[in-house]
């Protein structure tokens, strides 16, 4: 089966995929992602499953992403036009106090939204995404400290600690280069606006 809807390839079946050259799949179920490919131009296998995975996860990395960056890393080139998602040009990689900086102020709703440092990628059907998502900070009393930036080729990765009503928890921030800025994932951007049971036009 190949599904030619947007002038894209992508042959399928058996329950097997070809991406790029690779063959394989990848999934989610509550708890866990997976992606195992295999290459057989170069018998080469890359698995990873990561145990952590709710719809709603604070913890942005998944099976996927990781994958990517291991091939990436290891065997240049085998991703084909893939590796281009983790070579492009990005912004310089914000400090730790700098990037918590710009995310207080982006999801504070005293913060006019034209003097916000930061934006949704994507954001042009609802340039005010940011104050929605500041909602879900507003209404469950969540408060964060930006502790480790992690760049990962085109993505940036801010681990917090989040203080809850309830105790500490850990959460990632995920943003991706977009026109020489970092802009934050639109994806997760929309699931904090679903979870204040709130609706976007800028949101699937």
């Amino acid at each position: 089966m190949q599904d030619t809807a947007a002038d894209a390839q992508l042959p399928y079946g058996l329950g097997l995929m070809v991406t790029d050259g690779w063959l394989g799949h990848n999934g989610s179920v509550p708890g866990y992602t997976t992606e195992i490919r295999y290459l057989p131009e170069r018998k080469l296998t890359v698995v990873v499953a990561v145990n952590q995975y709710t719809v709603s996860s604070m913890f942005w990395i998944q099976a996927q992403t990781i994958w990517g960056q291991i091939v990436a890393a290891l065997y240049p080139g085998a991703q084909g036009e893939g590796d281009n998602v983790w070579n492009i040009p990005t912004p310089g990689v914000p400090s730790v106090d700098e990037l918590n900086a710009q995310l207080r102020q982006t999801f504070d709703p005293n913060v006019p939204v034209a003097q916000r440092p930061l934006r949704v990628r994507g954001d042009a059907k609802d340039p005010d995404l940011t104050t929605r998502v500041g909602s879900f900070f507003t209404k469950f009393q969540l408060g964060f400290r930006v502790e480790k930036v992690t760049r990962s080729g085109s993505a940036l990765y801010a681990t917090a600690t989040s203080d809850l009503p309830t105790g500490k928890s850990r959460m990632v921030f995920p943003l991706i280069a977009d026109d020489g800025q970092w802009k934050i994932n639109r994806l997760w951007a929309c699931t904090y606006v679903k979870l204040v049971g709130e609706s976007s036009p800028a949101c699937p």
